[in-house]
């Protein structure tokens, strides 16, 4: 497993790259517009997908010059675009080319979250056994 650090832009050329050699690619969050389905900091695998299998409420990360991963809200096969919208903002993307698509996210690593959770449960714990003891 490698790490890369690049600006947004470049990452979705390297995604974009990537997911075309038919293989998933695995990206940190860093906004948190999809709150509370993906958390900034979380791990997501973004895999090619073929744009005519795509549904609303899927999750895809959609190039240009600001990319972003988003929730599809509507498809227009007949002018061939597609809307997305964050799940924590109010209003929808502007419709985009079904062209731009890089891929969706068919993966949500959560172990920041579990590690946090783990550590909670423990101090819980050792609070329990000094109060008893």
């Amino acid at each position: 497993m490698r790490t890369v650090l690049c600006c947004a832009r470049d990452l979705a050329g390297l995604a974009a790259e990537v997911t075309r050699t038919g293989r998933s690619v695995r990206l940190c969050v860093r906004g948190s517009s999809m709150a509370p389905a993906i958390m900034a900091g979380e791990k997501i695998w973004v895999a090619p997908v073929d744009t005519s299998t795509l549904a609303p409420r899927d999750i895809v990360m959609v190039g240009g010059p600001r990319p972003v991963v988003h929730r599809v809200v509507r498809i227009d096969r007949q002018r061939n675009v597609l809307t997305t919208r964050g799940d924590a903002l109010a209003l929808e993307d502007e419709p985009t080319d079904l062209g731009s698509v890089i891929g969706q996210v068919v993966r949500i690593d959560r172990r920041r979250l579990l590690r946090t959770k783990r550590l909670l449960l423990s101090c819980w714990r050792v609070l329990a056994l000094l109060a008893v003891g």
